[in-house]
């Protein structure tokens, strides 16, 4: 399938994909921004481009809700640029097995550098996990064997995962652990997730002076306690393998002001030494179950094929999508 005129000139090829760890000598990286033209002639040659179509499909039905509320397509233009799929720097070029091409849109009242969509190659041909793939299924349970491949990888290769601090993040600090279903207290540092996830008004179980005795037996936390999202927190928990959560209502004591208060001034430096933070981002309230953990979730890919062994795929930026949801109302992420 050939691409237009304006898509072409970013010379998309499956080698083109693939960069050199150890080498900071990559063309594609070198070359200029190219315009792909307004929004509206782009959606002209819709049927006709493999690139038109996936930037097209990706800005006026995918989640970023800003550009979709724009009615006038000509006022859009859309721009793309090779770029380092670990980050500009040279330290990430030199690490870097792949590249990817950034696509974002320039219009009246958007802010700029915002709402960009990567887009990257998916192929047999491919090594894993630098490269994407796409799912057979559209409904389904989480991955959770890939995920903890994606977590290994990421404490193997990221200088920053691998340098979290050995000591506990605040004072008072306690986790609840999923094997034994209750509340301790680690006297040092231990790997251990944290939730991050919107209350929505819901009454939760709380931890407090009268019951935390109770709470450090085993077995006191009973699913009936729990919020929908808190029961999959700890489901997904044990699914990857690991033993220990945070969870802001059942690990701050939340009537002892004093240790409360110490504990939020915490709050950044409890999620950054956690091993992983769960996102409830979908979620409404603490009633939300987390789609594919114990409920299926169904989702959208965007890509297309482009040849018999090069498919590309689009990817969004997180951040544009929480923008919009009820979660970017929480008071602290």
């Amino acid at each position: 399938m050939e691409f237009c005129s304006s898509c072409a000139a970013l010379s998309i090829q499956l080698r083109h994909f693939l960069s050199h760890p150890g080498s900071d000598d990559n063309p594609r990286l070198r070359d200029p921004i190219r315009s792909l033209g307004r929004l509206n002639e782009i959606r002209n040659k819709y049927k006709t481009c493999p690139l038109c179509r996936l930037v097209f499909a990706t800005f006026r039905s995918g989640p970023i809700a800003q550009i979709n509320r724009i009615n006038d397509l000509g006022s859009i233009a859309i721009f793309a640029k090779w770029i380092n799929a670990l980050g500009p720097g040279k330290a990430e070029r030199l690490r870097s097995p792949s590249t990817a091409i950034l696509v974002w849109p320039e219009a009246p009242h958007v802010p700029s550098d915002t709402y960009k969509i990567v887009i990257r190659a998916v192929s047999s041909l491919l090594p894993q996990p630098h490269f994407g793939s796409i799912s057979p299924v559209k409904t389904s349970r989480l991955n959770f064997p890939q995920i903890k491949t994606w977590l290994n990888h990421c404490e193997r290769t990221h200088n920053e995962c691998a340098k979290l601090q050995n000591v506990k993040p605040t004072k008072h600090f306690f986790v609840i652990d999923t094997h034994f279903r209750c509340i301790v207290e680690p006297q040092e540092y231990c790997r251990y997730l944290a939730l991050s996830y919107v209350w929505g008004g819901v009454s939760q179980y709380m931890l407090s002076q009268d019951n935390i005795d109770k709470m450090k037996e085993r077995f006191s936390i009973q699913p009936r306690h729990l919020t929908a999202t808190v029961r999959d927190a700890i489901a997904l928990t044990e699914k990857l393998g690991e033993r220990y959560l945070w969870v802001d209502t059942l690990c701050i004591i939340q009537d002892f002001k004093a240790v409360r208060q110490s504990t939020l001034q915490d709050m950044g430096s409890i999620y950054a030494q956690s091993v992983l933070t769960i996102v409830a981002g979908s979620s409404s309230s603490a009633d939300s179950p987390l789609l594919g953990v114990t409920e299926e979730r169904s989702w959208i890919q965007w890509y297309q094929k482009v040849s018999a062994t090069l498919t590309i795929s689009a990817h969004f930026d997180f951040k544009d999508y929480l923008e919009h949801a009820v979660y970017s109302s929480r008071a602290w992420t």
